[in-house]
């Protein structure tokens, strides 16, 4: 296996040349100097650059599929290519327009254009990508490594006498004409089918072996098989054996050597390099329209567009700059690009499933109040509202005036509901912010009514839970408040302190409280002939209890999914992640941590995650109390979690690399972590283990 902690920082380098070398095949640089040379630039060297980015990405995608059977990374990879060729047919359907070049309206030429051939004439890779990685993995389950290779070796052969050996069957009129079959669906034959697999099993079977030979025999190795690919090329093209050329019989062993060379080079990445090399490749061609359309505007194309050689310079050091810019505003704009040691993501398809199926749950005419108190219990209250705007939700909660004019601030309209206690000297700001008050009891009703704001407010009632709140049999003061001219009252409301207990003893006592609310507002319609907007339930009380004739339902934890509730199939919004940092090796009898608490009873291997309890994870969950999520396989914390960092034990998980992604609240493809998985470990209860994640984990909105 692979040594898995170091950095492939010769990969980067080179997809970044390789990149480079794809602009020489468009734009032919040394053709007005000698078109030998130009052939042997373009239709040789430079072919070794697309198979390379196709290696690469069986190294790092592919290859856990052979591995241990996981196909996550794959499909993570195929949506990616999937999104980039989206948006690069988007870039250049403006050009295909005007050039004429869109398909005919019949199926299968919108086939070829869109799922084979690419919509314009560098974008067929992405097509091949995804083509080859659905068919590479699911030889995979079916077949072992070493069949799929055989069977991606067959497919590269058919594929090579469509290509640069077609010649040899050009006379054939049987096998040719079997050919001509295969183009009428596709182009060429340097696809998804037939050259795309055989790349993408290397990379991955790379991945798993051993070094082939000695660094500098791989070198020398790779320099043989370049010098006979260079003949090979030469040899076809002279007897114009070529349909196109971009498949060589040693194609194959000069790439096997050249990324056995790179993968043991001792360098470190170069991400910037890496993400620069997708856009000079999607970019160029579009780049070269445009010099092309400021040459003819300045007059001078002979100079900038007819010199090949200077017009390669200009495209790469254009592309290489343009490139340049989006990677350094994606990684200072997006957010998911600032992930760096841990973070938090938040579901904002699994908020919206969850306000649909909390909505048909609601009573006829009873509004959702959507509780964004403690920050959105840890999700993030500004991101949480402003999604819960969308659904045209109108009314919030919130605990705290700061957390009111927080709110306010981001520009969240609709009413908020201030929950707690409220200094009298901050009732100013109540009224400046437009938020609503709670009264807390009758002398707090008495002293706003006196200061002569005419705030909003709704009046607690107190049926039982003692904590805030006029107490329900005193109906006589709650009339007294509400007959108040000072203070405009929007609502009435009790809070049901038992209503998650399913125990007989707390099914008694919440129907007690709704008892005495009801009661409450009964005497209050007989006295005053109305009643304002009722709200009793929160999110246990509108799971257990079916209440009617209330207006609002108070929602906070059911909001995020962080119960478990079979009668309503709740998604959890929020994940929490973080990253490997480093990986060491732990010999029988060594420790790790502090106090040594943890003793390793074998040889293991260890890793560093970057996260601790100044991040919010407990400490309860040190000495394998707690888990996490790495490569699909749930494995234990180890020792005791530090301030800003925790360790796992990663014997019996492969691949592990520094900066791989560890989920502590969350899930893979096959394993979950809850939140009330991560609170019973911790022996407390997912609201507070949801609030105690700390405001410098960056909240990241995902789909």
């Amino acid at each position: 296996m692979y040594n898995l902690d170091r950095e492939y920082g010769g990969f980067d380098v080179f997809k970044f040349f390789a990149s480079i070398l794809v602009i020489t095949v468009h734009v032919g640089p040394l053709l007005q100097i000698n078109s030998q040379l130009n052939f042997l630039l373009t239709g040789i060297l430079a072919r070794i650059a697309v198979p390379f980015f196709m290696m690469v990405t069986g190294f790092f995608v592919l290859a856990p599929a052979l591995n241990k059977g996981s196909t996550s990374k794959i499909r993570t990879s195929i949506q990616k290519e999937m999104k980039l060729y989206v948006l690069a047919i988007l870039i250049y359907l403006p050009l295909n327009i005007y050039a004429n070049q869109l398909p005919a309206l019949n199926p299968l030429a919108i086939f070829k254009f869109l799922l084979i051939d690419g919509t314009f004439y560098h974008l067929w890779y992405f097509p091949s990508m995804i083509i080859g990685l659905i068919i590479t993995s699911l030889l995979c389950k079916k077949f072992s490594a070493k069949m799929v290779l055989y069977i991606s070796f067959i497919l590269f052969g058919i594929g090579l006498f469509g290509d640069s050996y077609f010649g040899f069957i050009i006379n054939n009129d049987v096998i040719k004409g079997i050919y001509d079959i295969g183009f009428i669906f596709y182009e060429y034959t340097r696809n998804g089918i037939f050259y795309a697999p055989v790349f993408l099993m290397l990379g991955a079977i790379l991945h798993s072996r051993k070094t082939i030979n000695k660094q500098n025999y791989s070198l020398l190795f790779f320099v043989i098989s370049l010098f006979l690919m260079i003949f090979e090329g030469i040899y076809l093209e002279i007897n114009q054996m070529t349909r196109h050329n971009s498949m060589y019989l040693f194609l194959i062993p000069t790439m096997i050597f050249l990324f056995d060379y790179l993968r043991n080079l001792k360098m470190k990445n170069h991400i910037y390099l890496r993400k620069m090399s997708t856009w000079i490749y999607i970019l160029h061609p579009f780049i070269i329209v445009i010099i092309r359309g400021i040459a003819k505007v300045l007059n001078m194309s002979s100079i900038l567009v007819h010199n090949n050689l200077v017009l390669f310079i200009l495209c790469t050091v254009c592309s290489i700059l343009v490139s340049y810019v989006i990677v350094k505003c994606s990684s200072n704009d997006n957010q998911r690009n600032k992930k760096t040691r841990s973070w938090i993501e938040i579901s904002e398809s699994a908020l919206n499933h969850n306000i649909n199926v909390l909505k048909q749950k609601l009573p006829s005419g009873c509004k959702l109040i959507p509780v964004l108190k403690a920050d959105g219990y840890g999700h993030g209250a500004i991101q949480i509202a402003k999604i819960l705007s969308k659904q045209k939700i109108k009314m919030f909660c919130v605990a705290t005036i700061d957390e009111g004019i927080e709110l306010r601030r981001a520009f969240i309209q609709g009413e908020i509901l201030i929950l707690g206690y409220t200094p009298l000297e901050r009732i100013n700001e109540i009224k400046k912010y437009r938020l609503t008050q709670t009264l807390v009891d009758y002398q707090y009703a008495y002293s706003i009514n006196q200061m002569n704001k005419n705030i909003k407010v709704h009046i607690a009632i107190d049926t039982g839970m003692h904590r805030l709140g006029i107490p329900s049999n005193e109906i006589n003061r709650i009339i007294e408040v509400l007959k108040m001219k000072k203070i405009g009252i929007k609502g009435i409301f009790t809070h049901l302190c038992c209503a998650d207990g399913l125990d007989e003893q707390s099914k008694e006592f919440t129907c007690l409280q709704i008892d005495r609310f009801k009661e409450c507002v009964n005497k209050i319609g007989k006295t005053l002939g109305k009643v304002p907007n009722q709200h009793i339930q929160s999110s246990y009380g509108l799971i257990n209890y079916s209440l009617n004739q209330v207006d609002y339902a108070r929602i906070g934890i059911a909001l995020y999914g962080a119960i478990e509730c079979q009668q309503m199939k709740l998604k959890p919004v929020l994940s929490l992640k973080s990253r490997i940092t480093t990986i060491k090796r732990l010999q029988q009898g060594e420790g790790a941590g502090y106090g040594q608490m943890f003793k390793a009873n074998h040889s293991m291997q260890i890793a560093i995650v970057a996260i601790g309890y100044a991040d919010g994870l407990s400490r309860l969950l040190s000495c394998e109390k707690g888990n996490v999520i790495i490569h699909d396989q749930v494995v234990p914390i180890i020792g005791r979690i530090c301030m800003d960092q925790c360790m796992i034990d990663i014997t019996n998980v492969n691949d592990v690399q520094v900066d791989d992604e560890v989920i502590l609240i969350g899930s893979s493809e096959s394993c979950q972590i809850t939140v009330t998985d991560v609170a019973n470990e911790s022996n407390t209860i997912p609201n507070e283990t949801l609030v105690q994640l700390k405001s410098r984990l960056p909240r990241i909105l995902v789909n």
